[in-house]
């Protein structure tokens, strides 16, 4: 995958490849996970069984992709997903059923 990013040397270039509209565009590089590949597939299993924790979340991606992350990019990533990654049981809702601001 090709990436390109102006600099202070290639506008001439870039005006003679592609005209002002070449100028202004903006072609920022921005990665995307191996996840998303794997986005239909994760999403159905967590729609089906829902993930208790973003260890467990891992784990299961681990598994069923075969692609290891950390939890913080597991929690990044099920954030993306929406509400399947929210479906499941959050700690802080163990102790009373709703939300860690309303038992206090």
């Amino acid at each position: 995958m090709s990436h390109y990013t102006h600099s202070a040397d290639d506008p001439a270039r870039l005006y003679k490849d592609g005209g002002i509209a070449a100028l202004k565009q903006l072609d920022f590089y921005r990665p995307s996970s191996e996840l998303v590949a794997h986005e239909a597939a994760i999403r159905q299993a967590f729609t089906e069984k829902p993930p208790a924790t973003v260890k467990e979340a891992a784990e299961r991606i681990e598994k069923l992709t075969g692609i290891r992350r950390e939890q913080s990019q597991v929690a990044a990533f099920m954030k993306k997903l929406g509400e399947v990654a929210q479906s499941g049981t959050n700690p802080s809702q163990s102790r009373c059923g709703q939300a860690k601001s309303v038992c206090r």
